[in-house]
């Protein structure tokens, strides 16, 4: 009988580190994702409950988060503060301006008067590569094997770039006795994206001590707010949308494992989202976005049987409502609805003006980075 592992495990030419051993067991899968490996990769070493701010850099503003708990474990908003960036030009990125934000960040940072300078902070998804892929069922031995041999990802993912330009995380999310395989997480992040943040952090005044691809932190934000909640149904099943300008995507966590399918928009659907003025465009868009959406549901629901009922939405757009109830047409049976990531938390009075608004979804990033905590 040819053996199913053959081709996972020949080797190449060269060696290379062996990638970080896969996580087993249910306690070992709530650590997180791709925090736990990056942490190694910035060479400081952590002490459990130091302060941690949360800080997401974008071309528009800079966010910064800070959370800490009371005697009753509840979580409360110590320090919030949004500082708006002048001066780039349309469709920049942060990395495009590197001394621009650094500069900016340290503003931000004497206006918020904020003392930690631990933080944690995201790079965009587009800045990583993430997929669930499928492979041979494999005891944690051969799985390691056959990362060790260098063959795993060149079979399974495909990826045209040079891997060695990436950091490399996985984990398995799912095993399929009957079928013989099983799932595997795959984020690989490019290095020299990493190094220009934490570069960009440090000239802020900072040190980045987590970094987490923006869809991880946005999940850190979505399992908090359901244990504040108490909601054990959508702890293990939870849909959410990123819905805007820069990221689009929808991530299915299912038994706290990360599902996500990229949702492609057209440079011209971003015009139609920048200015929104033409509804016969903007029903078009809605129709295009809504069949990539509908597919990533029902793929999720034909391979694990579970219905999705409602998609929390997280958008930086103004005028997102308009949006929704475009979305509710095109999936009747599948609420759409605007996630908070502050809810539960509490608000102390001087920061409740700040956070006064009807869409606080695009906060969750830097609300779900300021939730971590040095292991």
């Amino acid at each position: 009988m040819k053996n199913p592992f053959s081709n996972l495990f020949k080797k190449k030419g060269k060696t290379e580190a062996p990638g970080p051993s896969p996580a087993t067991g249910s306690d070992k899968k709530k650590q997180g994702f791709f925090a736990k490996f990056l942490k190694n990769r910035l060479g400081k070493s952590a002490i459990q409950g130091e302060e941690m701010i949360g800080v997401e850099l974008t071309p528009q503003e800079i966010r910064l988060a800070q959370l800490t708990s009371n005697k009753s474990n509840q979580w409360i908003l110590d320090r919030f503060y949004v500082h708006k960036i002048e001066g780039l030009s349309e469709g920049s990125t942060v990395l495009e301006n590197p001394d621009k934000v650094a500069d900016e960040l340290k503003l931000a940072l004497q206006k918020s008067k904020i003392a930690t300078t631990n933080a944690a902070i995201a790079i965009p998804v587009t800045s990583a590569i993430i997929r669930v892929v499928t492979s041979p069922l494999m005891t944690d031995e051969e799985l390691k094997t056959a990362i060790n041999s260098d063959s795993l990802w060149e079979n399974l993912v495909q990826l045209t770039d040079n891997l060695e330009d990436y950091s490399i995380f996985h984990q398995v999310i799912n095993k399929n006795q009957t079928a013989n395989t099983m799932d595997i997480l795959f984020v690989a992040s490019k290095l020299s994206d990493i190094n220009s943040y934490t570069e960009i952090i440090k000239k802020g005044g900072l040190s980045a001590v987590i970094i987490d691809v923006k869809c991880f932190a946005l999940k850190s934000a979505v399992d908090q707010i359901n244990q504040i909640a108490g909601s054990i149904e959508e702890s293990n099943l939870t849909a959410v949308l990123e819905f805007g300008l820069d990221e689009n995507y929808v991530m299915i966590l299912y038994e706290n494992n990360p599902i996500i399918t990229d949702i492609f928009i057209r440079s011209q659907d971003r015009k139609t989202l920048i200015e929104s003025n033409n509804q016969e465009e903007m029903e078009a868009l809605v129709r295009r976005y809504m069949t990539q959406v509908k597919q990533a549901v029902q793929d999720f629901e034909t391979k694990y049987e579970k219905r999705i009922r409602n998609l929390r939405v997280t958008s930086n757009l103004q005028n997102v409502e308009e949006y929704l109830a475009g979305f509710r047409k095109n999936m009747v049976n599948t609420g759409f609805n605007l996630f908070d990531p502050m809810e539960g938390i509490k608000i102390p009075a001087q920061l409740e003006e700040s956070v006064k608004l009807e869409n606080r979804s695009y906060f969750s990033t830097v609300v779900g980075l300021a939730f971590r905590k040095l292991d």
